[in-house]
């Protein structure tokens, strides 16, 4: 079975087995995520060290505000590092069940793979184009074998 779906930011094709994403668009956000982790991980060592070495106080007031400014990204840090999958091929042996939910806008769908080992594949789809429904049904053929069998 070879089928291909179009995202808002890639080319998707379901082939030998898997899920095959192909990027249309260069990620920016992956790379930026983590060098803010990277960046909050330098302060707050500094802050520690700070602490720890010159007995000063108010670093950990400094700490404590730094987790405050940065209280609203690390959720998303969190989510990219840990909850999200960055593979571009996802075997559907890896994955678990998928599901989909209408995005606030109102004209984009994300569909959610959700792997065994409990990462997570993100994909949006336009209504518009209305493949959304499409891919996740070729998917549920995969996983569940369209004639009672896994591939």
């Amino acid at each position: 079975m070879h089928t291909e779906f179009i995202t808002l930011d890639s080319r998707l094709t379901i082939r030998f087995a898997a899920v095959i994403e192909k990027k249309l668009k260069h990620d920016t956000d992956g790379s930026m995520r983590f060098a803010a982790f990277t960046l909050w991980v330098a302060l707050l060592a500094f802050c520690v060290y700070q602490v720890v070495e010159e007995r000063d106080y108010f670093f950990i007031i400094q700490g404590i505000l730094t987790l405050g400014w940065m209280e609203p990204g690390i959720k998303g840090i969190y989510s990219s590092l840990f909850v999200k999958t960055w593979k571009s091929t996802i075997p559907f042996a890896d994955i678990q069940s998928v599901s989909s939910s209408a995005l606030d806008n109102g004209l984009e769908t994300k569909v959610i793979l959700h792997l065994k080992n409990g990462r997570k594949k993100f994909y949006v789809f336009r209504n518009a184009e209305k493949q959304a429904d499409d891919f996740i049904q070729a998917v549920e053929w995969q996983l569940h074998g369209v004639f009672g069998y896994q591939y």
